[in-house]
């Protein structure tokens, strides 16, 4: 199905807990949408996208966000939930997010919505939406001293548990030759999976030496505990150099 463009109208429970959050400036999120919510902190009308870390619940209201506006969630609730393929079989089962009205049985970003309580038909279930854990964001920094002057690579990070990784940035003490000129290139890979999160196209193009530099996460997000993530630079030109590179990992365990 598509992203809703009216309200939608939901057998449901009473919640548990009603939430509020802010609505993301732009983004509109329709009465009986399921919501979820970004690292940035403020609520959106549910995808399975990347950045979208967890389903908070069910959306009281319609809501144009402004940035100021807050919408009501109801959260710990047993919801009527659309999907496709369902079998008595999924009952217990967990379901993930495919957008603001629909579920779906595989996932893509791990964004879940909730475990199948009742099923009704092929295309139609009750899930139970927990209420939101509010697990912290944890931090995990690596110090590569070294100068990067050709190829570098190196094991970056291992995951201490299953979790979410949100964010990968890093800070360079100093770079000779102009960022600006595409001269860096990064590739961040789980060898665990063969998965990429961060891909070779995402170049230092804007990077300032001692502040912050944003790499953002491309796609599969997932890590499970053990997985190995490298991280593989490349200078550009023969005279391109980076000292003194700090990488920084944020993540979510699930």
């Amino acid at each position: 199905m598509a992203m809703l463009t009216s309200e939608l109208v939901r057998d449901k429970t009473e919640p548990k807990m009603i939430l509020s959050k802010v609505v993301k400036s732009g983004e509109t999120i329709y009465q009986g949408a399921f919501v979820c919510e970004k690292t940035d902190g403020y609520a959106y009308p549910a995808k399975d996208a990347v950045g979208y870390s967890r389903c908070l619940g069910v959306a009281r209201e319609t809501v144009v966000g402004d940035g100021t506006k807050e919408v009501e969630i109801d959260a710990g609730i047993i919801v009527e939930a659309t999907s496709t393929g369902l079998a008595v079989t999924d009952v217990g089962k967990t379901v993930y997010i495919a957008d603001d009205q629909t579920v779906k049985k595989t996932a893509s970003h791990y964004i879940e919505a909730g475990v199948i309580t009742k099923y009704i038909s092929s295309t139609k279930c009750e899930i139970y939406i927990p209420l939101p854990e509010n697990k912290p964001v944890q931090v995990a920094q690596i110090h590569h001293d070294a100068q990067i002057t050709g190829v570098d690579k190196f094991k970056l990070f291992v995951a201490p548990k299953d979790l979410t990784v949100l964010e990968i940035g890093i800070v360079a003490g100093a770079y000779a030759g102009t960022p600006a000129s595409n001269h860096f290139d990064v590739n961040i890979n789980n060898v665990t999976t063969s998965k990429t999160l961060i891909s070779s196209d995402k170049s230092l193009e804007t990077a300032t030496a001692n502040e912050w530099f944003d790499l953002g996460v491309d796609q599969n997000l997932e890590m499970s505990e053990d997985d190995v993530l490298e991280f593989e630079i490349t200078a550009e030109t023969g005279t391109a150099t980076i000292d003194d590179l700090l990488i920084v990992v944020k993540y979510r365990e699930r």
